[in-house]
């Protein structure tokens, strides 16, 4: 037993001796060429926050803080090995603004003010090129976006509605959904695709009702509320 333990301290010894630490000079120069990416990229200063690195991957994980807006905080990473480098950075940076764009139009309509689980869940698709153009200008904020090139992304919507309603009429709903699409609608932005879970309790797991609309096209078609209910879904079935 106790040759089996000594063994096997000796093997992890071994293996620890064939980790490939990186050295303090390395480290940085890996966050020197992180942040030359990011400003080349973004054509923004950042600042390194936190960085960490993970020797079976030989992966380096930053957490990047925008130097500008403290408050705007992301995630990136280079490959020691392949090189590879990515980041979360415009998933954050416009994420607050999409929020409260979303918010400003849902509380219009959802006057009782139920809550969102998780925030809402708001994509985008940029047109072929768009992208570029962003990179010229140095990525403007999202309501610069909107009301400058509002035909050059399409958005598309999720979110899961807790109401203390314990029914939910299809007819008051797709009325509520119909003001949102509207809204956006009065700010030239497309919309490809919006779908609303409703639950009457926070503790469900599965919706109520939904409604989903997927397409531009179909988004497009709608004229009014009640166009949605072709897209009214009942789900669990105390509804």
């Amino acid at each position: 037993m106790k040759f089996r333990f000594i063994f096997g301290w000796l093997i992890i010894l071994a293996l620890a001796g064939c980790v490939d630490l990186p050295s303090q000079a390395e480290k940085e120069q890996v966050k020197a060429n992180m942040l030359d990416y990011l400003e080349n990229k973004y054509h923004k200063e950042f600042i390194v926050d936190k960085m960490e690195y993970t020797w079976n991957t030989s992966d380096y994980q930053f957490q990047m803080l925008l130097k500008s807006n403290k408050d705007i905080e992301f995630f990136a990473y280079i490959n020691k090995e392949t090189r590879m480098m990515g980041d979360t950075f415009l998933l954050v940076y416009w994420n607050d603004e999409l929020h409260q764009q979303f918010y400003s139009f849902f509380n219009k309509y959802f006057l009782e003010l139920p809550e969102i689980r998780g925030g809402p869940n708001i994509g985008i698709d940029f047109i072929p090129g768009f992208r570029d153009q962003l990179v010229s200008e140095g990525y403007p904020s999202w309501k610069e976006i909107v009301e400058k090139d509002p035909d050059s992304f399409d958005i598309s919507i999720i979110a899961d509605v807790v109401t203390e309603k314990k029914v939910i009429e299809k007819e008051e709903y797709t009325n509520k959904v119909w003001g949102v699409i509207q809204e956006y609608r009065k700010q030239s932005i497309n919309v490809d695709g919006i779908t609303f879970f409703f639950y009457t309790d926070k503790k469900d797991n599965t919706p109520m009702c939904a409604i989903h609309v997927q397409g531009r096209e179909r988004v497009d078609s709608i004229k009014g509320a009640k166009d949605l209910e072709r897209y009214w879904r009942i789900i669990s079935n105390e509804q």
